[in-house]
C-alpha cells in the first residue's frame, strides 16, 4: 500500500516476499514500512522502518517538517519513562 503525507511518499510492505521488495521501493527519500525484518541494509536511499526497528523504538508518530522532511518521533520519547515501563 502506498501513501502520501504532505509531499512525501511512502509504502507499507506486508506478506510473503515483502522483505525482498524493499530495494524496489527504497529510493527518492521514501518511507518504507516493512511488516517483517529487513534483509540487510536499505542503502540509505529511503527511510526504512521494519519489525526490528519497531521492537527497539516502540510506537512511532510520523509527521512532515515545514522543510518537507520526514519527522519520526518514538512515543516513549514523547511520553518519557514511567515506573511501570519495562524497557
Amino acid at each position: 500500500r502506498t501513501f502520501q503525507l504532505g509531499g512525501l511518499r511512502g509504502v507499507h510492505l506486508t506478506g510473503r516476499g515483502a522483505a525482498g521488495r524493499v530495494a524496489e521501493w527504497c529510493h527518492d527519500g521514501r518511507l518504507v514500512i516493512l511488516g517483517a525484518e529487513a534483509e540487510g541494509d536499505a542503502g540509505g536511499a529511503c527511510m526504512l522502518i521494519d519489525r526490528r526497528s519497531l521492537a527497539r523504538t516502540g510506537a512511532l508518530a510520523l509527521d512532515v517538517t515545514p522543510a518537507g522532511q520526514w519527522r519520526i518521533v518514538a512515543a516513549r520519547d514523547r511520553a518519557g519513562q514511567r515506573p511501570w515501563s519495562w524497557r
